[in-house]
Formats: C-alpha cells, sequence, structure tokens
C-alpha cells in the first residue's frame, strides 16, 4: 500500500523529500536518512537539484532516478507518496479501561505486571519531573537506562507482544517519578506508535533511486521541466544551487543597485535630504552630525587661538582671568565672599574667667549678668602636689545640677593632673544673672593648682 503524508510546498524535490521524511519519523517514530553517496546529507554535504523554469503551476511532480523509473512522486496538493508495506492495519490506540502504577525511583529499578484485560499494547504516561526508562520482560523484569525513554509529562505506546512485565527506573538518577499504565489495543498516538504486527519506514538512499550518486551530472530532476512556479522559503547557498527571483530579506539575502525613495533615504549611504537642525532642535542624522563638527570646529579655533586681554574692571573674559562667583554673581564689593561663621550665636558676649591656688580648691567664675544667661562651654584644671592624691573637681550654677568629675592628683616628679573638657553644644546656667563657678579639689600639701573656662552671656 502507499502511505501519504502532507508536507509544505516546495521549491525543489529535495526539500519535498526532507519534509516527507520528518514527517515520517514523527508519525512512525523511526529514524529516517537521506544519504548522498556514503554520508547522509547536511549543510555540508547538500542535495544538488536543478532549477526549474518559472511560470508554470505543477498538477503533480515526480522524482525520477537516472534509469527512469519512477520512485517517488508529489501530487498537486502538495502530499508526496513514499512506498512502504505494513504487516497489518493501523488504528489508533484504544484503552481496554485496566490500569497500573509503578515508581520509577532514582536508586533502584521498580518493576510491576502490565494492566490485564488482553490487550496488545499499553501506554505508559510519565507523572514526574524527570524522564524515565523502561524494560519490558517475561516475568519479573529490571530497568536500566536508555531503553524506551518516557519523557516528564507524557506518553509511549508500544505493543507487548508475549511481555506480560515492566519496569522502569529514572534515567538521570536524580528524581522519583509515578508511571501509569494504561492496557489496550492500536497504534500509539501519544509521543510514539506501534501495533501488533509492527510497522515502520526504512532509510531512504537517493544513490539507489537515481541509479548512482546524485551530482551536479545526475540531479534530482522535477517534472515537468518548464512552465512551472514553486513558492520558495529557507536559507540558500550559492555553491550548492543559483537562485534568481523574487524574495523576501527574511528568507534569502537580497543585493542590488541603491535606489532613492519618496520619503529622502539613500539604500547607498543610509540618510536622509539634510535639514536644517538646531542646539536642541529636531533635524535629520545628516544635519545633527554637520551641526557636531561644526561646533567642534569652534571649540578647537577657540582653545588654540591666543588669551584675549582682560579689559573690563572686575575682569569678566572667561578665557583670560579667572573670575570668582558666589551663586550666580561675580565676587564684589557688594558680593563679597562669606568667611567662616562666628562660633557664638548672634548677639552674644564672650566671656573668659583664670585663678591659680596651691594646697586649697581654687575656683574660676563666668560671671553672670542682668537679663542675660551665662553658658559655659569649657574648662580646665591642671594641678600637681608633694604626694599623690584624688580629688573631686565641681561646676556650680549650671542648669539642673553641679557637674562633679575625679581628677588625679600628680606628685611633683610626675608632672601635672590635668582635668579639661569641652562642651557642645554650651551649657547654660540654671537662670539669669547666675554665676557659673569652676572648682578644683584641694591639692593638699606642696601643691599647685589653676582652675579656668570660658563661655559668653546672651
Amino acid at each position: 500500500m502507499k502511505l501519504r503524508y502532507p508536507v509544505i510546498g516546495v521549491a525543489a524535490a529535495a526539500l519535498v523529500a526532507y519534509a516527507a521524511i520528518a514527517d515520517a519519523q514523527s508519525r512512525l517514530g523511526t529514524l529516517v536518512t537521506i544519504l548522498l553517496g556514503s554520508s547522509a546529507v547536511s549543510a555540508t554535504n547538500p542535495l544538488p537539484v536543478a532549477p526549474v523554469a518559472s511560470g508554470v503551476t505543477l498538477g503533480a511532480v515526480e522524482i525520477l532516478g537516472s534509469n527512469g523509473v519512477n520512485k517517488a512522486s508529489v501530487n498537486g496538493l502538495g502530499q508526496v507518496a513514499v512506498d512502504a508495506t505494513v504487516s497489518a492495519s493501523v488504528t489508533g490506540f484504544t484503552a481496554n479501561n485496566n490500569y497500573g502504577t509503578l515508581t520509577a525511583t532514582a536508586s533502584s529499578s521498580a518493576s510491576t505486571a502490565l494492566p490485564s484485560g488482553g490487550g496488545d499494547s499499553v501506554r505508559m504516561t510519565n507523572m514526574g519531573t524527570a524522564a524515565v526508562s523502561c524494560v519490558f520482560a517475561t516475568g519479573a523484569a529490571t530497568g536500566t537506562a536508555s531503553k524506551t525513554i518516557v519523557q516528564p509529562g507524557s506518553s509511549v505506546v508500544r505493543g507487548v507482544g508475549s511481555w506480560d512485565h515492566v519496569a522502569c527506573i529514572d534515567q538521570t538518577g536524580s528524581a522519583s517519578n509515578l508511571v501509569v499504565l494504561e492496557g489496550g489495543s492500536g497504534l500509539g498516538n501519544d509521543s510514539g506508535g506501534g501495533s501488533s504486527g509492527g510497522g515502520g519506514g526504512g532509510d531512504v538512499n537517493l544513490t539507489e533511486i537515481l541509479g548512482s550518486a546524485p551530482s551536479l551530472t545526475n540531479p534530482l530532476w522535477v517534472f515537468p521541466a518548464t512552465g512551472a512556479t514553486f513558492p520558495v522559503s529557507g536559507t540558500f547557498w550559492q555553491a550548492t544551487q543559483p537562485v534568481s527571483g523574487t524574495f523576501w530579506q527574511a528568507t534569502q539575502p537580497v543585493s542590488g543597485a541603491a535606489s532613492s525613495f519618496s520619503d529622502g533615504w539613500d539604500v547607498s549611504t543610509g540618510i536622509t535630504t539634510a535639514s536644517a537642525a538646531s542646539v536642541g532642535g529636531v533635524g535629520s542624522v545628516n544635519a545633527k552630525l554637520r551641526l557636531m563638527t561644526s561646533q567642534l570646529d569652534q571649540l578647537h579655533t577657540d582653545v588654540t587661538s591666543p588669551i584675549p586681554p582682560c579689559s573690563a574692571s572686575p575682569c569678566t573674559t572667561v578665557i583670560g582671568a579667572v573670575v570668582p562667583f558666589q551663586g550666580t554673581t561675580a565676587l564684589s564689593a557688594t558680593n563679597p565672599s562669606p568667611v567662616a561663621p562666628n562660633p557664638y550665636p548672634v548677639g552674644a558676649t564672650p566671656i573668659t574667667a583664670s585663678a591659680t591656688g596651691t594646697t586649697g580648691a581654687t575656683t574660676a567664675t563666668l560671671a553672670g549678668t542682668s537679663g542675660k544667661t551665662t553658658y559655659i562651654c569649657g574648662y580646665s584644671i591642671r594641678a600637681n602636689a608633694t604626694a599623690a592624691t584624688t580629688v573631686t573637681n565641681t561646676i556650680t550654677g549650671v542648669i539642673t545640677a553641679t557637674l562633679s568629675s575625679i581628677m588625679w592628683i600628680a606628685p611633683l616628679a610626675s608632672g601635672l593632673g590635668i582635668d579639661e573638657q569641652i562642651f557642645s553644644p554650651c551649657i547654660p546656667a540654671s537662670g539669669t544673672n547666675q554665676a557659673i563657678a569652676i572648682v578644683s579639689g584641694a591639692p593638699g600639701s606642696g601643691g599647685t593648682v589653676s582652675s579656668k573656662g570660658w563661655g559668653y552671656q546672651l
């Protein structure tokens, strides 16, 4: 019998053969290869195809060997007829409502009996996330990798013959997958096919069809030889088939003489007719480039020319003098440069106090004044004595409570004990007209002490 497989309209018999064989592979689950000599046809081993004259619509296309024997044909609907035989009728898979399951694990094979019911086929559906490999057997089976592969989320139908068990294992050894088994009969209509009698296609050897290996002097001929038109798509190589005619850019690179279009574009230069352009304005690419070139030329002239003299007073020449600005206005007597801010608040009166003593406590006082508050911003107390001791220094009159700090009095031979602090922010007195006193502890026998403080009144 003849098996006819629909293909897309083609430009030459080689393209028809490619499409028909690919379709046969999809439907029969069998590898079909086009051989050119002893090697498979590929981009580096292409089919030589004789050109066909344009202008005629085909009713049918025949592929003939050099001996004139008809080996294949294409009808007016673009269908290719390929010789093949099968030993049984071809019907779709029909389930018999008998089911089974097994879990293919990553580490070991899982075996189970095929579903009962007398069917001659079984559909295996992989419910997992990784491919599984299945093996049929009579009696308990052991699954191994790279046998009947069932991809995740897909099904495969196989004739079972005399087998009564199947075993599956995870193909990659990385997951555990549930496989659902469904009994039935008929040709597989999922991702493969098989029947009780078997079936399939063989390799297509063009050397046998043509009588000798295809070549430029022994090409595949397309009949009728003249007056035919073929829609062409795909990628072409000049070395394998000269191509002429009208093509779309997506399917065939086009070369030719440059031409101009109504909108001003020129194919040879890729630009439009130049239009005016200004800084920040609208214009053609060509006009923008010309404006940029003009500006760069002017900049080059400016930076390579002598620095112009400064004739204005004050000098405002951009090149020739450095003119400092504050904001957007040049510095002047009415727009002077700002100075560092006064560390005291506006309206404040800075004050200091200092006192020295010997063996007893010594006090330096920041005076109070009527209607103002005295602030202390820092103090320093230094002392020594015949013998080392520890004293408490105090600052009285400040807001909330007296401030106290411990100071070590150094012995005479060791230098000075020091207690110094800076307050930021400065600390206010407890009220207006209130003095702040810096009081040292008593150094004792042979002692020397100094107390000082600083602040302001506001």
